[in-house]
């Protein structure tokens, strides 16, 4: 039985125990009438009286219950904490008692109060309280992120003994859930990763860099011995009484190409820890070019079905470019379809057109290196993330170095 936003499901013996009291009543009818005893009558209406407020609180329970079909993305890393919150809008007077509210997910994420059903790929939590007539009720499901993926709530509901039987009343949600957690890899630390930070002058604007542009003055203050000559405002001087020298915009050429190899062998589907290292040390080098301020994009060969066959991020800076990349991180499946290393990084290398410096993360091959080499030779910087016990350092690229071999 629908009913607005909710499905109700009765439990499969209400049909059973509907029959039994209309086959009652009958019975009671029919003894009544050929021995004429009064107190049957009493029986009798009893039951009818019974049977119709059952039908009305069938038909009206949940009908005026509502519950806001929210969007909401919690974006996390491994260790964090957040809570789903569910505000019930009760506009009956009849209330929900002891019910229990359940949904799936993915087991991404702990639970940290209610009961919970684990299998292999879902956790089911489940959470005991009461909707209480006219007015709100708030329930809270906190947990705590435990491995980096997406899920979204699915096949929530709300389950609670009937009012004038035995049975258990589920009330299903109908409408769409829009409710989803991002678990973001846990950054590893990557050994000298800073050899790869090589600036030169441009127009990329930084708060720390030797280079200055002279066409964007941004300030001045007080002229100090062995400032330049040139750097002299003479109009503020004027003003001021005293000598000023300019303050101009710190401006800085740099700029990283992550590629990033996630299949470590030659099967297409992926399913092991070293993607997931490989995934965490991208996400290493992502908060090292946020912190540093500096453009960065990245390509991965997890297969898409776009005209593009392999996940990019086209370059940029900033918190927004730096969310964007972790959740893009965070959305590779774990078993994940990959594209071949070699074609991806020939076809990023015939549309990039700009110097960029190269790092590598994960397996290259006698193909990638015949391709890098050809980079090289185009004043590009590269280097290689080299995994070893207990870490990575980040080195030179040296054209013959398998990972993991």
């Amino acid at each position: 039985m629908q009913q607005g936003q909710w499905e109700k499901d009765f439990g499969p013996h209400q049909a059973v125990d509907r029959d039994l009291i209309i086959l009652a009543i009958i019975a009671y009818v029919t003894i009544g009438i050929f021995y004429n005893e009064p107190i049957l009558y009493v029986v009798i209406g009893v039951l009818i009286t019974y049977v119709l407020i059952n039908s009305f609180y069938n038909r009206t329970i949940g009908k005026k219950l509502y519950l806001e079909p929210k969007r909401e993305t919690i974006r996390l890393f491994q260790g964090d904490e957040g809570s789903f919150t569910f505000e019930f809008e009760n506009n009956s007077l009849l209330p929900h008692l002891h019910g229990q509210l359940r949904f799936q997910i993915t087991p991404i994420i702990k639970a940290l109060d209610g009961d919970i059903t684990s299998s292999e790929q879902v956790f089911a939590f489940h959470k005991s309280f009461s909707i209480r007539g006219k007015g709100q009720t708030l329930v809270s499901f906190p947990f705590q992120a435990e491995r980096r993926g997406v899920t979204r709530i699915r096949n929530l509901s709300y389950s609670f003994p009937h009012l004038f039987n035995f049975n258990v009343l589920t009330l299903k949600y109908l409408p769409f859930q829009r409710r989803e957690v991002v678990v973001f890899p846990k950054p590893l630390e990557i050994k000298d990763v800073d050899i790869a930070y090589q600036m030169a002058p441009g127009e990329q604007r930084v708060n720390l860099s030797p280079f200055e542009d002279i066409q964007s003055p941004i300030s001045t203050r007080n002229y100090e011995y062995g400032d330049p000559f040139y750097k002299v405002n003479w109009k503020a001087s004027a003003k001021s009484g005293q000598l000023q020298t300019n303050l101009y915009e710190r401006v800085v050429e740099a700029s990283y190409l992550f590629l990033v190899n996630i299949r470590q062998s030659d099967e297409v589907i992926q399913l092991n820890e070293v993607m997931e290292e490989i995934l965490s040390y991208t996400t290493y080098l992502c908060n090292k070019a946020f912190e540093q301020e500096i453009n960065y994009e990245m390509y991965i060969n997890a297969r898409t079905a776009s005209n593009i066959p392999f996940l990019q991020l086209s370059e940029g800076s900033g918190r927004a470019h730096y969310i964007r990349s972790l959740e893009m991180l965070a959305r590779i499946p774990r078993h994940s379809m990959t594209y071949p290393f070699d074609e991806m990084v020939y076809r990023v290398k015939n549309r990039t057109a700009a110097p960029k410096t190269i790092i590598l993360v994960g397996d290259t091959s006698k193909e990638v290196n015949h391709f890098l080499s050809q980079w090289s030779k185009q004043q590009r910087d590269i280097f290689h993330v080299i995994p070893y016990e207990g870490g990575a350092v980040m080195e030179p690229w040296q054209g013959d170095v398998k990972i993991h071999a």
